[in-house]
């Protein structure tokens, strides 16, 4: 019996090598090069009229480098942030991140984003930030979402349950601002005296009022309302004189916005 013997060298061994090795090229170039990216998103709202930011974090989670060249186009990050109207004025910030300008939409605007950079295994991009200004107050609901664009192996995320992130909140009304001293006490509260008579405790109570209506507003409108105040105080006094009744009537408070 004789057996046929294929040279190590042979053009059919040689081409079963290559293909395989060409195969293991593929496979190595795609696990480099591997798409799954995550996005977390925050909003530091507050009260409005103040400033607040959102920030948008882009994290690669799979175990190969995003971004990487080779087979097809490198792999392209793509963000895109809806922001609500009850926010205006966005100005982005972002390390890296190529940015269009904030688009107007029926819901508010949009931030679209790119970022071809390269990305180690679990690390991060720059943080993409958006300062914005709380405009009204009420409840809001802003989403951002991330995906690949390219035409290589690295361009499917293969985990797109993390693509996306949205944040529920409010804006509150103005946070209370109350008068202080400027004397000798510095930093003290500031309390005002309201005084007023009449001829019942009502209309006392109604002329100490006015009075400390108006020695508020002195210090700037936005102070005069009563409903404010803090470290409320009213007291009323009867006397008579000549028969005639007379009420006399104090109020204290610090005046608060």
């Amino acid at each position: 019996m004789f057996r046929r013997f294929t040279s190590p060298s042979s053009p059919g061994r040689l081409r079963r090598l290559g293909l395989i090795a060409g195969l293991a090229w593929v496979a190595a170039a795609g696990a480099a090069r591997a798409g799954d990216l995550s996005l977390t998103l925050d909003v530091s709202a507050s009260n409005v009229g103040q400033s607040a930011y959102f920030s948008v974090w882009v994290r690669n989670e799979s175990s190969g480098y995003f971004g990487m060249g080779g087979m097809g186009a490198p792999p392209t990050a793509v963000v895109v942030l809806d922001i609500p109207a009850i926010f205006t004025g966005p100005v982005v910030s972002a390390q890296g991140w190529s940015c269009g300008a904030p688009a107007a939409t029926a819901t508010g605007h949009r931030v679209t984003c790119l970022h071809g950079g390269v990305l180690a295994p679990h690390q991060q991009f720059a943080i993409l930030r958006v300062d914005v200004m709380q405009s009204a107050v009420g409840h809001f609901h802003a989403c951002a979402q991330v995906a690949i664009m390219g035409s290589g192996p690295g361009a499917v995320d293969f985990a797109p349950g993390n693509n996306s992130a949205c944040r529920d909140g409010d804006i509150l009304p103005p946070a209370h601002t109350c008068l202080r001293s400027s004397g000798p006490a510095l930093g003290a509260p500031l309390i005002i005296t309201g005084q007023g008579r009449g001829p019942s405790v009502a209309a006392a109570e109604v002329a100490a009022d006015q009075d400390w209506r108006a020695k508020a507003a002195a210090h700037g409108a936005i102070y005069s309302n009563w409903a404010n105040a803090q470290g409320k105080s009213d007291l009323c006094t009867s006397s008579a004189a000549a028969g005639r009744p007379s009420v006399a009537c104090v109020r204290k408070a610090q005046p608060c916005t």
